[in-house]
C-alpha cells in the first residue's frame, strides 16, 4: 500500500506541474516580474505597509496616524491591483487555488469527516 500511495503521489506531483494551470501561472508570475510598473507599485505598497504597521504600533489602530497611512496603503494597493500585469496573475493564480482546493477535498475530505461508532 505504501509503493502505490508513493505512486500515486508521484503521478499527482507530476500531473500538477503539466497542469495549463500551473503553467499560466508561472508565465503571469514571469510577465509581472519583469513589469517594471508592477515592481515600483509593489514596493511602494509595501512601504505604506510598513508605515501602516508602523503607525498602528506607535498610536493605535485609532489614531488619526494610522487613519491616513491606513488609507495611503489602500491607495497603493488598488494601483498595484489595476494594473494589467497584477490582474493577469491574480486571474492565474486563482484558477491553479481552485484547482487545489478541489483536490484537496477528494484527497483529504474523507478524513474531515466525523465518524461516529455505531454499536
Amino acid at each position: 500500500m505504501l509503493r502505490s500511495t508513493l505512486n500515486a503521489i508521484d503521478a499527482f506531483v507530476r500531473a500538477s506541474r503539466e497542469d495549463p494551470r500551473a503553467i499560466n501561472l508561472s508565465f503571469a508570475e514571469r510577465e509581472m516580474e519583469q513589469d517594471e510598473e508592477a515592481v515600483k507599485a509593489g514596493r511602494l505598497m509595501r512601504q505604506k505597509e510598513e508605515a501602516y504597521q508602523e503607525a498602528i504600533k506607535y498610536y493605535g489602530e485609532n489614531g488619526k496616524e494610522a487613519s491616513s497611512a491606513l488609507k495611503e496603503f489602500y491607495e497603493a494597493k488598488s494601483k498595484l491591483d489595476s494594473l494589467p500585469s497584477v490582474k493577469a496573475y491574480q486571474q492565474a493564480y486563482n484558477e491553479l487555488h481552485f484547482a487545489y482546493i478541489e483536490a484537496d477535498s477528494i484527497i483529504f475530505g474523507p478524513f474531515r469527516e466525523k465518524r461516529r461508532c455505531h454499536k
